[in-house]
């Protein structure tokens, strides 16, 4: 979860780094792979969603779920640990 009580006053810095806009509720942020193998961050506004998402993994057959584009309309390529590079560039915006 990226949300002001998980990263309290790093929040609105990592945001900026991640290319999400601040809110006062925070993002729910899930990392997947597509069937291109693609690795993928994808962000909801949803924070209950993702948490119960990830409550439940465990319990989830995840290897063919697909993740509601409705649900999740900021996506940006690759997960954080990739876009240290100097080539990353931000994903869609979520404003």
């Amino acid at each position: 979860m990226l949300t002001p009580v998980t990263m309290g006053t790093a929040y609105r810095r990592v945001c900026d780094i991640v290319g999400l806009r601040a809110t006062s509720t925070g993002w729910g942020m899930i990392h997947c792979v597509d069937a291109q193998g693609k690795r993928w961050t994808l962000a909801t506004a949803d924070v209950e969603y993702v948490a119960v998402l990830a409550a439940n993994a465990a319990n989830m057959d995840l290897a063919d779920m697909e993740m509601p584009g409705s649900k999740f309309p900021w996506r940006r390529e690759g997960w954080p640990d990739d876009w240290l590079s100097p080539a990353a560039q931000p994903g869609d915006s979520a404003n």
